[in-house]
């Protein structure tokens, strides 16, 4: 079984070509079980209106697709929390990108849709990178802050090839976790065993097209595995933090 945490939807003219029947169709071509998809639309303009596009589409495809709320600064938290109560049983949880919105983890904007997480359970996926709006230090804070949230690394930081400050977060903090979007198999193989509890399969499909999953330099070595870790990371981890 694969669950993948972190895909995406979304067509921005001169950005990302991502429909939704590209991310449907990558997911039958190399068999990944489960999703969990937002769309990025949300992130450039209307995002009301974006989510709503994305919980259709997860009604369409129940037993695929999971709905992760994609919130930014223009988005109304109230709108945000209505969505939610209305659609619980298709949204898993919240993403957050920072840089696209150019505001910071930290930021006290956002702290409405941490409370929102705190109040009904819901995991938060953050874009991290070595950025003035990305940073793990910035998790860190927030994690400390709003201790009933999970809180979770996407990429464990972009920028960086080994990793460490990401692993040292998830480590630390029982309520930082980390996904795999652009992680190379060799940057995480050594992790201990507290770590990768708390790591889970995720690619950012189909943001590098239909064959996203085929990645040799990233994805592949997952499936290449014969291991405990590979069965925590593709989908046991993911099955237990969201409840799928």
């Amino acid at each position: 079984m694969i669950i993948d945490i972190h895909t995406h939807i979304g067509v921005i003219k001169g950005g990302f070509n991502m429909p939704e029947s590209m991310l449907v169709e990558s997911m039958r071509k190399y068999e990944i079980d489960y999703s969990l998809v937002s769309n990025i639309e949300a992130a450039y303009f209307k995002p009301l209106e974006s989510n709503i596009k994305m919980i259709e589409l997860v009604k369409r495809y129940p037993k695929m697709l999971g709905g992760m709320l994609f919130c930014t600064p223009e988005f109304n938290a109230a709108d945000a929390e209505r969505l939610y109560t209305e659609n619980k049983e298709h949204i898993k949880g919240i993403k957050i990108h920072p840089d696209i919105s150019g505001t910071a983890i930290n930021d006290e904007i956002f702290f409405s849709f941490y409370e929102m997480a705190a109040k009904y359970d819901l995991p938060i996926l953050f874009h991290t990178k070595a950025s003035p709006f990305s940073r793990i230090e910035f998790v860190t804070e927030v994690a400390e802050r709003f201790p009933a949230v999970n809180f979770i690394l996407g990429h464990m930081d972009i920028d960086t090839e080994d990793k460490k400050e990401a692993v040292a977060a998830i480590e630390e903090y029982g309520n930082i976790f980390g996904d795999t979007a652009w992680v190379k198999w060799d940057s995480i193989k050594n992790a201990g065993d507290k770590c990768l509890d708390k790591i889970m399969f995720g690619t950012d499909a189909p943001i590098a097209g239909e064959d996203t999953y085929a990645d040799e330099k990233f994805y592949s070595e997952y499936y290449k595995r014969d291991c405990e870790a590979k069965e925590k990371i593709l989908y046991k981890n993911a099955a237990k933090l969201f409840k799928i």
